[in-house]
């Protein structure tokens, strides 16, 4: 059993507790206006379209394309001319692979946190990943956008980092292309099982750059748990592309008053990004 990973981080403090290895996996069903990392949503069809532009012919043809990382000069054409903005170069992973990558990490590491590209679509795998990672003796978190409720990885799971995009369906589908009562469930699922970890809240010009959506949000959040810790992300361009790479972050000072109207909503820890 593989898994399609689209990157390896070797620590990270911003994806959960303590120093972490980041897996980034490949394929997403939202397809979020802003992405960061926009190259992980689709999964290469083996086209072929990407290879003659290759100038360090790392490329070839194959079901799914072939990569050679050592002619491969990083340059991201492959991404640009692709259809679907899709990552040629993610590469299929079992899980004795990735417990190799992780043996010479682990201990430096508090735990693994799988993310994406949205991990829920390749449960079946973490499912056999997961637990292989707890007896290496780490923690283990996803990230998700909650459009799958975690459930068949529950036993293995310590914890979730969830976003919460826009609190208004019709905003949320607009932004992702994807409404939002699947987020919510799975946001309750989690914490009803104290395995939700901390809310996102992303701040983005028109979408959810305003009170209501902060309060509103913050509210159904502290109704389940005013403990549950709620991070408002400010939204910037960097990796996004199309239109989003041409919107503007919101101001600091906003942010700040969000933060402040999060925590009268009852929230108890609510931090922000920078």
């Amino acid at each position: 059993m593989k898994a399609q990973v689209s990157r390896l981080l070797t620590h990270s403090f911003v994806d959960g507790p303590g120093n972490r290895a980041v897996i980034f996996l490949q394929g997403c069903q939202m397809r979020c206006l802003y992405c960061h990392n926009p190259q992980t949503q689709a999964l290469c069809d083996g086209c072929g379209l990407c290879i003659g532009g290759c100038p360090g012919e790392a490329l070839s043809a194959g079901t799914p394309l072939r990569w050679d990382p050592a002619r491969c000069q990083g340059c991201d054409r492959c991404i640009a001319v692709c259809p679907s903005c899709a990552d040629p170069r993610a590469t299929w992973y079992g899980v004795g692979d990735l417990l190799a990558w992780l043996r010479p990490l682990a201990p430096f590491l508090s735990g693994v946190t799988v993310s994406g590209g949205e991990p829920m679509l390749q449960a079946e795998f973490l499912a056999a990943f997961l637990p292989a990672v707890r007896q290496a003796g780490l923690s283990t978190m996803i990230e998700t956008n909650g459009l799958i409720e975690p459930e068949p990885l529950l036993p293995w799971l310590d914890g979730a980092l969830v976003d919460l995009k826009v609190w208004d369906d019709d905003r949320h589908r607009a932004l992702t292309g994807t409404g939002n009562a699947a987020v919510k469930a799975t946001i309750r699922r989690l914490a009803a099982q104290g395995k939700l970890v901390e809310v996102r809240l992303p701040i983005i010009a028109g979408f959810s750059d305003d009170a209501a959506h902060v309060q509103a949000a913050a509210g159904f959040v502290a109704a389940i748990d005013p403990a549950i810790p709620v991070r408002l992300l400010r939204f910037r361009p960097h990796g996004t592309v199309g239109p989003a790479a041409g919107w503007a972050p919101p101001a600091d000072g906003l942010i700040d008053q969000f933060v402040t109207i999060a925590r009268s909503a009852g929230l108890i820890t609510v931090t922000r990004s920078r």
